[in-house]
């Protein structure tokens, strides 16, 4: 199947790229040019994408902002995946999410209310795959150690039914969407917010076949934690979130086919070696998988233990982070 993925600043290029090594014609057109190096010589890059396409391409949108892009080719007859008018009007408009939200009959939480979790799922055209709660750790190392990131480590367990079900009554409400739903949760178990946008603290760990096929391949544990390693911050400036770049980066060539280590932040130097590319995220993400937390803990530590970067930097203290973590409920 041929696949066209339309990313603003690279952030979605490994997804595109394990859909290449399964066998698909998957593309990139990379909107902002300062990134447009990420992923070179891994992934092909479009810039006469639309000779690319195909009747039976689909088309992804990784990042919000290519509504106008993707209705035109709904239009047109292709399968878009991952945007639409509605997924960027509810980043901006919190009325919408309480109207959407109501018409679920799910609790609201105040507005300004800090996340506890997520509630995360793809959706393919009403069909629902499984559907997860996150939770997320917001630093690198214990204490104020290292850059503040996105994400320094997430917990993906099963989601509460009660949850399994507002999010199929939602696939339901969103007609023939195809992308990535997500919840945010306040403590309670209240809705913060509805996205309908790739969310990259925890989208590693979902399987993107899913979204053509609507059957997930991955086989995954019960429980999975996502463990970023990055290379160290450059000595303390007002960009102390910026990374060192140019870092030679490997690990072993079946885990990453098995997408258990992500190549996320990377590129391929004149000497053809993978390095770290812009420094401005992690350059790694480990997936372990268990069927306890301790034994995904454990697995995504074995993992990074098989990440080849100098100086590598990651969270320590996963275990006693999650062990405490509950499934809520609406």
């Amino acid at each position: 199947m041929r696949v066209l993925w339309f990313s603003r600043k690279g952030d979605g290029l490994p997804l595109a790229w394990l859909l290449s090594m399964k066998g698909h014609d998957a593309r990139a057109v990379i909107i902002d040019q300062h990134y447009s190096f990420l992923y070179s010589s891994l992934l092909k890059k479009e810039k006469k994408w639309d000779k690319f396409l195909t009747p039976e391409s689909v088309v992804v949108f990784d990042s919000p902002g290519g509504a106008k892009t993707a209705q035109r080719l709904k239009n047109q007859g292709y399968r878009v995946v991952g945007t639409s008018s509605l997924a960027d009007m509810l980043e901006e408009d919190r009325g919408a999410v309480l109207k959407l939200v109501k018409k679920l009959n799910l609790p609201t939480s105040d507005e300004g209310s800090e996340e506890r979790a997520k509630i995360v799922t793809l959706v393919k055209e009403g069909e629902v795959g499984r559907v997860y709660q996150v939770n997320n750790l917001t630093k690198f190392l214990a204490g104020d150690v290292g850059p503040r990131v996105l994400s320094a480590g997430a917990l993906l367990q099963r989601a509460h039914d009660s949850f399994v079900t507002k999010v199929n009554e939602l696939a339901q409400l969103l007609h023939n969407y195809s992308g990535m739903v997500s919840l945010s949760l306040d403590g309670e178990g209240r809705v913060r917010s509805v996205s309908l946008h790739f969310q990259y603290d925890c989208i590693f760990a979902l399987d993107p076949e899913f979204l053509l096929t609507g059957k997930e391949e991955t086989e995954r544990g019960r429980y999975l934690v996502l463990l970023p390693v990055s290379a160290p911050p450059f000595p303390f400036t007002q960009k102390s979130d910026v990374r060192a770049f140019g870092r030679p980066v490997d690990a072993p060539t079946e885990l990453v086919k098995a997408f258990r280590i992500v190549l996320w932040d990377v590129s391929v130097n004149e000497q053809g070696e993978v390095v770290t590319a812009t420094g401005l995220k992690p350059a790694v993400v480990c997936v372990g998988s268990g069927m306890t937390i301790e034994e995904s803990v454990k697995d995504a530590y074995s993992l990074v233990e098989k990440v080849s970067l100098e100086d590598k930097m990651y969270r320590v203290d996963l275990l006693s982070a999650f062990e405490n973590v509950e499934v809520l409920s609406c």
